[in-house]
């Protein structure tokens, strides 16, 4: 038993997401925040030596950042821009798969409330429709019915 076990722990389990969805995407989101940040760091991990060595005036903690590097290093800027557009690529990566995951978390959801699985209300609330301003003529349950069958 270690002092992070309940991190782990919480990791691995994933929260149950039969009766609202909501719960399980709020934590795919912080997933997705945490990878990115792991993402990120691995990148700096390349940026940082690069901004540390580009020979540029800054001193102090600016020797990590940007404008440390010379305007005469055209290679180490080809790094900045590739490191930001492959973090980006990840970010895109990343965004899809949670979409995907969100889409089929919703139908499982739709699908089994409409199914009964939340209760007989619960069902019947998905499949009902709310219409108003019904012209006076057609306020009759056949003219109605008439109507919507012939949609």
């Amino acid at each position: 038993r270690s002092p992070l076990g309940w991190a782990r722990m919480a990791w691995k389990t994933r929260c149950v997401t039969s009766q609202n969805p909501d719960a399980a995407v709020l934590i795919q989101f912080c997933d997705f925040g945490l990878k990115f940040c792991i993402m990120g760091t691995l990148l700096d991990l390349f940026l940082l030596p690069m901004y540390y060595t580009g020979h540029g005036r800054a001193t102090g903690f600016n020797r990590f950042s940007l404008s440390n590097l010379r305007h005469e290093s055209q290679g180490r800027f080809w790094g900045v821009i590739l490191s930001s557009y492959t973090l980006f690529g990840i970010f895109a990566y990343l965004a899809l798969a949670e979409w995907r995951y969100f889409i089929s978390l919703r139908r499982e959801h739709f699908a089994e409330a409409a199914s009964g699985a939340h209760g007989a209300a619960t069902a019947q609330a998905w499949r009902s429709i709310l219409v108003e301003k019904i012209p006076v003529g057609s306020r009759t349950e056949e003219a109605v019915s008439k109507f919507f069958q012939s949609l």
